[in-house]
């Protein structure tokens, strides 16, 4: 082909038509920037279609972890109601008529079913790969991006929760009952047994029975608790719009 091209160019200019030359070579550079032209759109659609492939490779495992979280949510939603109701029994056994009737294994055995609180960790690696990977890039702003994006923010709020959450046990429960509990004695109720020979400390019974700072800071645990069921409640709803979105998306595409 090139050779064909320069064939013409000789003949023109041996036969001296400089005119014609001209506008061949004129028209001959055109069809060099158009083939360019072209090349590059053609490079350009390439190069998009191939962030769109990832984009799409990435939203279908992001699906997948937000399904797992989902999960991990109802946990923390369930594990949180029983630790409310068990925390609501130990107030109404702790201030009813009967309660000056208690033994310190009674005691023992109630307070041994409030205990710190856990936190079920929610998954992240994927999420954190599609932020970080740029891929976002390519996606249109609609409510798909925006539920994405926020998303940051409702881990750092869950953490926040699930934190204020255990400092109840950690800052309050746990140094009330050094203060006055046998700490031993709860230690060999829990393993059945007497693991460690037992002490002849006794129990501060007052401290615990019709007690206003102890059934407060009990209080104190059940409000937090349901603020970590509330906003498992509401990260699963939105979850669930999540994965509407990127389905309706991924049908599109």
């Amino acid at each position: 082909m090139i050779k064909f091209f320069r064939h013409i160019r000789k003949s023109l200019l041996e036969k001296n038509k400089m005119g014609k030359y001209f506008k061949y070579a004129v028209g001959e550079i055109l069809l060099v920037v158009i083939g360019i032209l072209i090349a590059l759109q053609i490079n350009n659609w390439n190069e998009k279609k191939s962030e769109k492939d990832k984009l799409n490779e990435y939203l279908v495992a992001f699906k997948e972890e937000v399904k797992g979280n989902i999960g991990r949510l109802e946990r923390a939603e369930d594990r949180s109601d029983v630790a409310i109701q068990r925390t609501k029994n130990l107030i109404r056994v702790m201030n009813s008529d009967s309660a000056k009737y208690l033994s310190s294994k009674d005691l023992y055995a109630r307070s041994n079913f409030v205990g710190p609180v856990t936190k079920i960790e929610l998954f992240s690696s994927v999420y954190k790969d599609l932020i970080n990977s740029g891929t976002l890039k390519t996606l249109e702003e609609s409510s798909l991006k925006r539920r994405i994006f926020q998303m940051e923010r409702e881990f750092e709020n869950y953490d926040e929760i699930v934190v204020s959450a255990k400092k109840i046990w950690d800052d309050f429960l746990l140094p009330y009952y050094h203060e006055h509990q046998n700490v031993l004695g709860v230690w060999n109720n829990a393993r059945k047994e007497e693991a460690i020979p037992i002490t002849a400390f006794n129990n501060d019974m007052d401290a615990f029975v019709n007690n206003r700072k102890y059934t407060n800071i009990l209080t104190s645990r059940i409000f937090q608790l349901t603020n970590i069921k509330v906003i498992a409640n509401y990260m699963k709803v939105d979850y669930d719009k999540l994965i509407e979105d990127i389905d309706t998306y991924l049908a599109d595409e």
